[in-house]
């Protein structure tokens, strides 16, 4: 089975609660290592924008011997941070 075909075929989507403050770059999508990777981003969609409950998902898809395979990966976002500087 060529693994790198079927590595480079991935497709990623965002859904669920949250998936439009989600940022893909899917035409910086690249091969590192064996894997392929696409740069995520995340900020608000406006500017007074609350976080529903539940996280984003980003959805990887391929199609294996004519079978549509996916999967999520269902991110963490977190309405407050603190930023130390030392």
């Amino acid at each position: 089975m060529d693994t790198l075909a079927l590595t480079s075929a991935l497709t990623f989507t965002k859904e669920g609660p949250n998936a439009d403050w989600l940022i893909l770059d899917v035409s910086q999508s690249q091969m590192v290592s064996g894997f392929k990777t696409v740069p995520v981003k995340a900020k608000p969609p406006f500017a007074d924008a609350e976080l529903a409950e539940g996280g984003p998902i980003v959805m990887i898809s391929t199609i294996i011997e004519d079978h549509h395979i996916n999967g999520p990966v269902t991110l963490s976002l977190e309405k407050e941070y603190e930023l130390e500087i030392f």
